[in-house]
């Protein structure tokens, strides 16, 4: 058995062999997910199509997901090696017949999806929704979560989502959304990745509804993301728990309000490290940063927000942290 924590098992390298490549069936071993142990399933994908056909020999992501959220234990999605290309990228263009990547937590344990195949820190798996695809009728989000208690996302590219939608139906993350039960114990993690080139009418590239949870948004770039109402690149809720900001991009995002990212921490802890918010704009108010951690603490460590605009008023920054 090996034991390791479900982090670092997300960084470690790993190649797996052929014999394996077109087994459906998990290869079960022992894990310990941070502070519980658990019984872990790795899933192994070994198309880009976005297939759901039980009889072709081979595991599409979509598979894989629904077989994760079909069981009580952790699960780890990785990507068979093989099915990259040359430069060891690979692209899975969702499929219009099955709409978003859609995974619900409510009798599954954890679920990580290890994008970065060849463990050097960059993402390796691109998730594409064509947003040119979208119609009042189809929703194409890359990935919709819910019910959710411990996730990660790693080494993944999610773009060209889009969302068609206004006041009326509000939709609200073009190219991804997160949704924990709302335990205090739920943990979010997005690492390693890149969401970029989406649109809603809130939240254009990431939406996360964890209050009184862990977030986590380390090492990503989230950029040319459009919003129609607020949050153009990301809008994350976070009340009376934890949001964490580590060696991050916010860049070139827009919205009507809250052009880069909107934080909502209150009564919580909001911390940024390394973490880069510019060139985002506001067509009404706040172009870069709108973060309410009222009751709560807000720290910037070697963070910079700049060249961030908006169109009434404050257009770099807006804190309340008192």
């Amino acid at each position: 058995m090996l034991i390791m924590t479900f982090l670092e098992r997300l960084r470690a390298p790993k190649q797996p062999s052929k014999r394996h490549r077109r087994r459906r069936q998990p290869v079960r071993v022992f894990e310990q997910l941070e502070v519980r142990t658990l019984l872990a399933a790795n899933l192994l994908v070994t198309t880009l199509d976005d297939v759901v056909d039980a009889g072709d020999g081979v595991t599409s992501l979509r598979e894989a997901i629904a077989l994760a959220e079909s069981t009580s234990t952790d699960d780890i999605i990785q990507f068979d090696g093989s099915i990259l290309d040359g430069s060891g990228k690979g692209t899975i263009n969702l499929a219009t017949a099955f709409n978003q990547l859609m995974y619900n937590g409510t009798s599954a344990g954890g679920l990580a999806i290890q994008g970065d195949v060849d463990g050097d820190g960059t993402a390796d798996i691109t998730l594409d929704a064509n947003r040119t695809l979208a119609t009042a009728a189809l929703d194409t989000r890359v990935f919709h979560a819910t019910n959710v208690s411990a996730m990660t996302l790693d080494g993944l590219i999610f773009r060209e989502g889009y969302l068609v939608g206004d006041y009326t139906s509000q939709p609200t993350g073009g190219a991804v959304y997160v949704a924990t039960t709302g335990a205090t114990d739920d943990v979010v993690t997005i690492s390693n990745s890149q969401i970029i080139d989406s649109t809603s009418f809130t939240a254009g590239g990431l939406y996360v509804s964890a209050a009184g949870s862990s977030v986590t948004i380390r090492d990503t770039t989230i950029s040319g993301n459009t919003a129609a109402y607020r949050g153009g690149g990301a809008y994350v809720i976070v009340d009376n728990g934890r949001a964490n900001f580590t060696g991050t991009v916010i860049d070139n995002n827009a919205a009507s309000l809250y052009g880069g990212l909107y934080l909502g921490a209150y009564s919580g802890i909001a911390s940024f490290t390394g973490t880069v918010i510019d060139n985002n704009t506001a067509s009404d108010n706040h172009g870069g940063l709108y973060l309410n951690a009222r009751g709560g603490i807000a720290s910037f460590t070697d963070s910079s927000i700049s060249g961030n605009t908006a169109a009434s008023y404050y257009g770099g920054a807006y804190v309340d942290a008192t």
